[in-house]
C-alpha cells in the first residue's frame, strides 16, 4: 500500500510556520549545515533526542557528533504533513529516500524564544517487497 501522508491542520496561524519548518527539516538535511556545529547547536534543542533505527537513543551531543564528521549522502524528502501537538509545537511527518533506501520520518518541532529547535526526531526504514 503506498504512502499517505495525514492532511495539513493549519491551525498555527500561518502556512508560513509550515513552511519555515519545512525549510528547517530540509536544511538538517542539508551536507553544509550537518558540517557546521555552530548552526546546529541553534537548530537542536538542548533537550533533543533520536531514536535510530538499531533503536539506539541519540542526544544532541551525540548527533552533531555524527553530522560533522558523515559523508555526503544523496537525499530526498517529500510528502511533508504537519500536525499541531500545542501552541508552538509542531509534529512533521515525511518521507525520504537516502542512497535508495525509503524511510518514513517525524520530527517534533519547537518554538522557544522566537526561533523553531528540532526536539526529537525518528526514522523508520520502509522494507520493500522482494
Amino acid at each position: 500500500m503506498p504512502y499517505v501522508p495525514a492532511p495539513v491542520i493549519e491551525k498555527l496561524g500561518s502556512s508560513m510556520e509550515f513552511d519555515t519548518i519545512r525549510n528547517l527539516e530540509l536544511e538538517l538535511n542539508d551536507l553544509a549545515t550537518r558540517k557546521n556545529k555552530q548552526r546546529l547547536e541553534v537548530l537542536i534543542a538542548d533537550e533533543f533526542e533520536e531514536v535510530g533505527k538499531s533503536g539506539k537513543r541519540f542526544s544532541k551531543s551525540d548527533i552533531i557528533n555524527e553530522l560533522v564528521n558523515e559523508e555526503s549522502v544523496a537525499f530526498s524528502a517529500h510528502d511533508f504533513s504537519f500536525v499541531v501537538l500545542a501552541k508552538d509545537c509542531v509534529l512533521v511527518k515525511y518521507l525520504t529516500t537516502i542512497n535508495q533506501q525509503s524511510a518514513y520520518r517525524c520530527s517534533i518541532w519547537k518554538k522557544s524564544q522566537n526561533n523553531w529547535q528540532i526536539q526529537y526526531h525518528q526514522g523508520t526504514p520502509i522494507k520493500h517487497a522482494t
